[in-house]
């Protein structure tokens, strides 16, 4: 990174990331439960709720980002890597995304080594709550590979990430802030692979000085693991 965006203070203060985090949390776990009634009467209800779960948990994680940080404590956009990176980072993001999928792999065939069999991935079901269906595949793989990347990213790795590498240095950084958005999705034997791609997005932030490729590379990877998922139900692979 360049020294704008890794060593110079970043006017957010302890409680401010922690009010962060928590409004985020909040969002993630809480909408859910906030959009399931108004469309539970409505025809592919379980669609839109994950589609708009998605859509509401990262207007809300932007919003808390720019209210607090941006308009509360003055931190500009750039200062949270919201600036172009050098033009190889474009293709190097897509490759990397490649590879945290074999990453993923590696780390939950070892998961399963340790605490034996992995049971199936419940993401499964988040991402695809009804089956296949061609509605299901474009919305939420629009919304897994586009939207939800740019608001978790902001949070985690533009916020959490730039704070605990200026205050604890580069090492604690990685790891704390990438075992943070392991935990964050709640799967305890999943928590493994995603601090793995956790700690690979904040490396991507570090080396190119910019929060895009690791968007790219989060949205990327998202958007290969829906489109694997739904070509598994269509094949009959999963249920």
């Amino acid at each position: 990174m360049t020294r704008d965006a890794s060593d110079r203070p970043l006017a957010l203060g302890g409680w401010d990331l922690v009010l962060i985090l928590g409004l985020s949390l909040g969002a993630i776990h809480l909408t859910p439960l906030l959009v399931y009634p108004l469309v539970a009467g409505l025809m592919r209800s379980m669609v839109l709720m994950v589609v708009l779960s998605i859509a509401l948990q990262s207007v809300v994680m932007v919003a808390v980002v720019y209210l607090i940080a941006v308009r509360w404590r003055g931190v500009s956009w750039s200062a949270l890597g919201i600036r172009a990176p050098p033009r190889q980072w474009w293709i190097r993001a897509i490759a990397l995304a490649v590879l945290a999928l074999f990453l993923v792999a590696g780390v939950n065939v070892l998961v399963a080594l340790v605490v034996g069999e992995l049971p199936l991935n419940p993401q499964i079901k988040m991402i695809a709550p009804a089956g296949f269906s061609w509605f299901g595949l474009v919305s939420v793989l629009f919304m897994a590979g586009v939207v939800a990347p740019l608001a978790e990213e902001l949070v985690f790795r533009g916020v959490l990430y730039r704070w605990m590498r200026i205050h604890w240095g580069l090492p604690t950084g990685v790891i704390v802030s990438a075992l943070c958005f392991g935990a964050l999705h709640g799967i305890p034997w999943l928590i493994p692979a995603l601090t793995a791609v956790g700690v690979l997005l904040a490396l991507i932030y570090e080396r190119s000085g910019s929060l895009w490729p690791a968007v790219l590379t989060h949205g990327a990877f998202n958007a290969i693991n829906t489109v694997l998922i739904y070509m598994a139900l269509a094949r009959g692979w999963v249920s």
